[in-house]
């Protein structure tokens, strides 16, 4: 059987995403039910691209930015 040889650069395993998006198994997994990240699967095992993985996280900061912002807001009436 002939063996294929890929690039992994730019992949990140399950535990270097949860480690980059500072969340836990279950969220990263109901992320991926919901379609906010789609993994790539190699072998059985799930990898996410570093791309998805920072776009995740600008998101995530902005989210909460705003949170911070409105609660600023309400407080302020």
């Amino acid at each position: 059987m002939a063996k294929i040889l890929f690039e992994v650069e730019g992949l990140l395993d399950v535990q270097e995403a949860l480690g980059e998006l500072q969340i836990g198994y279950a969220t990263l997994y109901r992320w991926i039910k919901k379609g906010l990240v789609s993994p790539v699967k190699i072998n059985g095992q799930n990898y996410f691209t570093k791309s998805d993985v920072d776009r995740l996280m600008r998101q995530r900061r902005a989210s909460q930015v705003k949170g911070e912002v409105q609660k600023e807001a309400s407080q302020d009436v």
